[in-house]
């Protein structure tokens, strides 16, 4: 039996933007700590509820995809760690082997 990731991940500190798909008003500027197909790590200043349905955008790229949180942990007193699950199998083709940026170093 197989444990742990199968894909590789990105390593980036690209920001973006995260919003409570229900409530709009809920949003902030995050960074993506890694990102691979099917979902991504970022860094956020506040809470995100596991189970919570979200959009993760960047306006720069016209990149703009719906998401599930799968696990939020706390990472020092302002910080958290969230992980997402990509929607649909093209979500981050923005990402998927696109080259990385300067700063970047993929995941073996």
């Amino acid at each position: 039996m197989q444990t742990g990731r199968v894909e590789p991940r990105m390593v980036t500190n690209t920001m973006a933007n995260l919003q409570a798909a229900e409530e709009p008003l809920i949003s902030e500027t995050v960074v993506f700590e890694n990102i691979s197909e099917h979902g991504a790590r970022l860094i956020t200043r506040r809470r995100w509820p596991a189970g919570i349905r979200v959009i993760i955008s960047d306006a720069l790229v016209s990149f703009r995809t719906g998401a599930e949180v799968v696990y939020c942990a706390r990472q020092g007193s302002r910080r958290f760690a969230v992980g997402l699950k990509f929607d649909g199998p093209d979500a981050p083709s923005y990402f998927a082997g696109a080259a990385p940026r300067a700063g970047s170093i993929p995941l073996e």
